[in-house]
Parts: structure tokens; C-alpha cells; sequence
């Protein structure tokens, strides 16, 4: 797959390392399905694996088409509820919901975690993934309240299934937050996300995930009125999330855009409360980094075929 990727030819290029991985999954792609490889399981096995890959360098188009494939070869060599189908199943869904098109990664959702629940029980971590994934899918779909029960579920099993500091413990508190959050469910939420933050300060200190918690913890404060207490967690968490924009995957490209928006609203609303204080004046600051990355983000290219904007 990554044969002739040498870095000093990569670098006279002046091609982006992406392009090139990119060209070289679609080649492998090309020759799996032209390969000799007599048995339809292990095929399925690396159409897995080739579309992890796709899927990281955001080719959801093609990611969506080889998990596909995958999925329906499991489901007649193994049946519909073995444990590597129920895997192609949430990887294809996973790829819908990327790819802009919840309406068809929902259904998928819904069904990977109902047979999940009955083969490998509500406490097993394959479960617990399916509920993050379903009550995002909810979300994005603007269906809040059937989200709600699902993370407030997931926060009380992961609990007792992952080690208090682990990281699928801080994912699992992290999605609770995105769901919380919209809902102005303020309260609930910062305890959540400062546990949260605490383990993935520990864990993953220079990850931008850990920054974008700090936004979020900041929200939580914010949409209390605790206004100084937010101020920083809100500018550290857009000055980390800023440092690391381009590692951020195409998939967490909103949490930037969101950051910003938190920062104005602090110093908005502290404006509104204490107008004898220049607040105002940093919100307009704010506004217009705000401005200009919506102009960066307009005048970027267009991004290529298969990639969700």
C-alpha cells in the first residue's frame, strides 16, 4: 500500500503527503478487487482495513463503498448479528453520517445497537460505542430527545465498564457534553466534561480533543454565568484547538468554528451584565476572527470527489 513513499522524492514533489497516501489506497483498492485472494472473509478483512484509511483521509465516498462490500460479504459468510458484521455495519454507518447523509446512517445506528445489545450485552464496549454513534446520529438530526436518554445511559454504564482514567471513559463523557450543551442542559453538563477534561489533561495532554473539551467545560460555565470562571478555559481551549487545526479530522472541523463562537457569546453576554467594562470591545475582537476564518474557509479550493465538506 505504501511502497515507493520515499520521503525525499515526497518532498521535491511539493505534493501533499495526503495526496500521495490517498492515490496509493486507491490503487490498493483497485488491486484488491482484481486479486486472486480465494477467501471472500479475508477479502472482506482488508476492504475493513482500506476503508479505515479511506476514511481518514476523508474519501468517504469510497470508504462508504468498500465498507459496503465488507458488510454484505460478512453478513453471508457469518450471519447478521456476528461481531464482525455488526463492525462493517457501524463502520458504514459511521461513513454515512461523515459523508453528510444521516438518513441512511441512522437506520444503521439503531439496528447495530439493537443487535448488539442482544449478542454481546449493554455492558460490552462495542455496545457502548454503538450508543455514542446512535445519539450523535440523533443529534445531527436534530432529535435531541431521544439523544438525551441515550447518553445519560452511557454516562452511568461507562462508569462501571471503563477504568476511571480511561479515554473511551472521557469519549464517552465528551458526547454526553455535545448533546447537553444544545440543550442549555448546563447544570448536568459541567460535572460530565470537568471529569472529562481532568482525564484527558492526564491521558492526552496535547490532543486537540483535550483543548476542544475546554471549550466545552468552558460553555457549560458560560451558559451558567459564570463568566470569569469560563474566560479561560474558552481562550485556552480556542488557542490549543487553533495550534492544532490541522490535525483536527475533517469530521471535528466544527468544533474550531464553535470555539469562536463561545468566546463571542462570553463577552457579549458579560458586556450585557457589566457595560461599564470594555467587553464589548473583546467580543468585536472575537467577531472578527470570526469573519476572517469564514473568509479563509470560502476561499479554500474546493475539496475533492468523495470528501464531506
Amino acid at each position: 500500500m505504501f511502497s515507493g513513499l520515499d520521503p525525499k522524492q515526497i518532498a521535491e514533489s511539493g505534493r501533499p503527503l495526503q495526496d500521495i497516501l490517498r492515490e496509493n489506497l486507491v490503487t490498493a483498492l483497485k488491486e484488491l478487487d482484481g486479486s486472486a485472494i480465494g477467501d471472500p472473509l479475508e477479502v472482506a478483512a482488508m476492504q475493513n482495513t482500506l476503508g479505515d484509511s479511506l476514511f481518514g483521509l476523508g474519501e468517504y465516498g469510497m470508504a462508504i463503498e468498500v465498507f459496503s462490500r465488507a458488510r454484505e460479504t460478512r453478513k453471508a459468510k457469518l450471519g447478521l448479528d456476528h461481531p464482525d458484521t455488526l463492525t462493517s455495519m457501524s463502520n458504514l454507518a459511521v461513513a454515512y453520517r461523515a459523508a453528510g447523509k444521516n438518513d441512511l446512517a441512522l437506520p444503521l445506528f439503531e439496528e447495530t445497537l439493537k443487535l448488539r445489545k442482544a449478542k454481546l450485552g449493554l455492558d460490552h464496549p462495542q455496545t457502548l460505542t454503538s450508543m455514542n454513534n446512535l445519539a450523535l446520529a440523533y443529534k445531527a438530526a436534530g432529535k435531541f430527545d431521544l439523544a438525551l436518554p441515550i447518553v445519560r445511559e452511557l454516562v452511568t454504564i461507562s462508569r462501571k465498564v471503563y477504568p476511571k482514567d480511561s479515554p473511551q471513559l472521557a469519549q464517552s463523557f465528551a458526547i454526553a457534553g455535545t448533546i447537553l450543551l444544545p440543550l442549555k442542559s448546563f447544570p448536568e453538563a459541567e460535572p460530565i466534561l470537568r471529569e472529562c477534561l481532568a482525564i484527558r489533561e492526564k491521558a492526552q495532554p496535547d490532543a486537540w480533543t483535550t483543548f476542544n473539551t475546554q471549550s466545552m467545560l468552558g460553555g457549560a460555565l458560560l451558559g451558567q454565568k459564570k463568566y470569569a470562571e469560563a474566560e479561560p478555559l474558552l481562550v485556552k481551549g480556542y488557542e490549543g484547538l487553533k495550534a492544532r487545526e490541522e490535525t483536527i479530522p475533517p469530521e471535528g472541523s466544527i468544533r474550531f468554528p464553535e470555539a469562536l463562537e463561545r468566546l463571542i457569546e462570553l463577552y457579549t453576554n458579560w458586556h450585557a451584565s457589566e457595560p461599564d467594562k470594555d467587553y464589548d470591545t473583546k467580543a468585536a475582537e472575537w467577531q472578527a476572527k470570526q469573519n476572517d476564518f469564514k473568509d479563509a474557509a470560502n476561499a479554500k479550493p474546493s475539496l475533492p470527489t468523495g470528501i464531506a465538506k
